[in-house]
């Protein structure tokens, strides 16, 4: 007999929602495809392009002719594969060319830290959640510090202030289709970036004061995930990482906890020594000075603001690309006497405010003025607050400065070289001073030659046969200086610093 077999027609299978990870991550490029698109070039002269040298300058002409049409359009390629299309020796006008447009191909890193006010992505890899809604929320883990133990921080997402970040699976992808050439890749991701600090200047001082409190600058947080509909329970999602029994958390725990780091603060810790070293920060708000003296004693000099500026590539000439450096206001920092250690510009005498200084070249100041107890220093200036170097034409970036020469009365005014209350001796320790704490090295600072007054002695005059008192001088030139004299500019009534070695200081 025929054995009859049933098999089910309609199969019940049941796709279990699970989240499998959840972290926060920073975005990196990891190469380049190709669109398959092109976009049209017409040469509007004659070009040379017969060498690599040639094709590689061509291509850079092009890109930048072609950059903002590519940025409208959301389009973009690079000056490596303009030049993989400049086939010919040479181009006349008219000629076309047909430039690939290419894509980003990305990845998401996993952190285990970051730094306040850093932009980073949530990210949750999931299973069978498609266009599902997910809320997520980081919280303060271990104590008390920027809320209170437990409890949401506040975030910035899209601009917005948010304590409770939503989003769903597969925006990421949706919204970066055309930008993104692997974005199908995170199809199943829930993805959304975020900056780690409040929005508003009131909650973002808050916040940096807390972690300043902290010994170590850094708190501890923990990442929540809420994947769940709205009014269900919690099997109708499965997490697949457990921290502690707690199903829906990531980074709990010892060991696993998040660290937000404060990085508005760039720091120097400068060194009787001669060394100085600070803190690696990008986007520094405020810079701190501290010094540690013969025995290791550790003194807080004090802290500023410092300011965002375009560098100079020479007067009223911007690098091109433009780069951004930093300045602080002298003024700010130019005192202080406590336990032994003690410095001061006692005077600055600038029309045109040139009161600021890269703050590298500071440090360097300032452990000069530590060293020898310099406390009557009187400046004519450095730059003005945009970097400029005002009426000067070499005092750009903060990187130099015009220092009056060191005199017996202490108070900071002015002094030439040829007074009887220039104070030499003073003054040649100064400068070695300044160049043991970078001055000077990588160029001569600015001076001049002069006759310095050695002594008074009898001689004889050999016309009237009496004896009479004569000066003798001797031609000196300041240490770790040139003689730098023109018909418009001179240097004996001040003292050119610049030659700044910034490889002096050493990032720690």
């Amino acid at each position: 007999m025929a054995t009859l077999t049933v098999k089910p027609s309609n199969t019940l299978r049941i796709k279990t929602q699970r989240v499998k990870k959840a972290y926060l991550a920073k975005k990196e490029i990891k190469g380049t495809e190709k669109t398959g698109e092109t976009e049209s070039y017409t040469f509007k002269g004659s070009n040379n392009t017969s060498t690599k040298a040639r094709k590689e300058k061509i291509a850079t002409i092009i890109y930048k002719n072609i950059k903002g049409d590519l940025q409208k359009k959301q389009q973009q390629t690079t000056v490596a594969h303009i030049v993989e299309v400049l086939k010919k020796d040479s181009y006349t006008k008219g000629d076309c060319i047909d430039i690939p447009l290419i894509l980003p191909k990305i990845e998401f890193t996993k952190l285990v830290s970051a730094n306040f006010g850093d932009e980073v992505y949530m990210v949750v890899e999931t299973e069978n959640m498609a266009n599902k809604r997910i809320k997520l929320s980081l919280k303060q883990a271990e104590k008390d510090c920027l809320v209170a133990k437990d409890s949401p921080i506040v975030l910035q997402q899209d601009g917005k202030k948010a304590s409770v970040v939503e989003t769903y699976v597969s925006r990421f992808t949706e919204q970066n289709k055309k930008n993104i050439s692997n974005a199908e890749d995170f199809r199943n991701f829930a993805i959304d970036a975020v900056t780690l600090s409040p929005k508003e200047e009131k909650g973002q001082k808050k916040y940096r004061e807390a972690l300043n409190k902290t010994t170590d600058k850094k708190t501890k947080l923990f990442m929540v995930v809420d994947a769940e509909p709205a009014n269900q329970n919690w099997l109708e999602v499965k997490y697949e990482e457990i921290f502690d029994n707690r199903p829906n958390f990531w980074y709990y725990g010892d060991g696993n906890w998040f660290e937000l780091k404060d990085n508005s603060i760039l720091e120097y810790n400068i060194y009787s020594s001669g060394k100085i070293e600070k803190n690696n920060i990008k986007k520094p708000k405020e810079v701190i000075y501290n010094y540690y003296d013969v025995k290791g004693n550790k003194h807080k000099l004090g802290q500023s603001k410092l300011v965002e500026v375009d560098k100079w590539k020479k007067k009223n000439v911007k690098t091109n690309p433009i780069e951004r450096t930093f300045l602080l206001d002298a003024r700010n920092l130019d005192k202080f006497s406590s336990k032994g250690v003690r410095y001061g510009i006692a005077k600055w005498s600038t029309s045109k405010k040139r009161y600021y200084i890269n703050p590298d070249c500071f440090a360097g100041l300032i452990g000069a003025m530590i060293e020898e107890g310099i406390e009557d220093l009187g400046s004519t200036g450095f730059s003005d607050i945009n970097g400029g170097p005002g009426n000067s034409s070499s005092h750009i970036n903060g990187e130099a400065g015009d220092l009056r020469y060191l005199s017996t009365n202490k108070d900071g005014g002015q002094t030439y070289l040829q007074h009887s209350h220039f104070d030499y001796e003073r003054q040649v320790k100064f400068n070695k001073a300044l160049y043991k704490f970078g001055w000077g090295r990588k160029k001569k600072m600015l001076s001049e030659n002069y006759e310095r007054f050695i002594e008074e002695k009898e001689v004889l005059n050999p016309k009237t046969k009496k004896k009479e008192k004569v000066k003798v001088t001797k031609t000196t030139l300041l240490p770790h200086t040139q003689h730098y004299k023109t018909e418009k500019v001179r240097h004996y009534h001040h003292i050119h610093i610049f030659g700044f070695d910034f490889s002096k200081i050493k990032e720690v």
